[in-house]
């Protein structure tokens, strides 16, 4: 593929998710913001898919750098990072491999069936252990300043119930 293709898969992405941000009432001071998360992502995915041909692991690659870019736009728009990720997440979204996998069951072909909708299961995992993995550190290493403490910074003290 050329820089152009890239390129118009770029303008295009950004283009539906910002129409889908404005549909779902998304703040509209970050649908910009999400469009452009969502549209180098899929960027991302696209290149790692066609140059090295490993599909799951460049859906595992884009969904990190999603929740990456989600979790920094959120301190800096002050937002929930899910206002990023839930549309930067949606032009990744296997939908062809669900509906071929259905496909498949209905034609009783099973064995296709099930070698698609295994495939579909493992990139909606990989989706969700990318998103995952990194919330999850985002938290442990920087904790939120409102007053919620990480359970790790708890100290527990025990309460001496004999003097009372």
């Amino acid at each position: 593929m050329t820089v152009w293709h890239y390129l118009f898969e770029f303008v295009i992405c950004a283009f539906s998710v910002a129409s889908f941000s404005v549909i779902t009432s998304a703040p509209r001071n970050t649908i910009l913001a999400s469009s452009l998360v969502s549209a180098i992502a899929y960027v991302i995915y696209r290149f790692i898919h066609i140059n090295a041909g490993k599909e799951i692991f460049a859906y595992f690659v884009a969904s990190l750098v999603i929740s990456i870019l989600s979790e920094i736009l959120a301190r800096v728009y002050k937002n929930p990072s899910t206002v990023f990720i839930f549309p930067g997440i949606l032009p990744l979204v296997p939908g062809v491999g669900l509906y071929n996998s259905m496909l498949y069951l209905v034609q009783r072909d099973y064995e296709m069936f099930t070698a698609k909708a295994v495939t579909t299961l493992f990139i909606s995992g990989s989706i969700a252990i990318a998103v995952a993995i990194v919330h999850i550190t985002a938290r442990s290493v920087f904790p939120r300043k409102n007053g919620i403490v990480p359970i790790s910074r708890i100290n527990v003290q025990k309460e001496d119930n004999e003097l009372k």
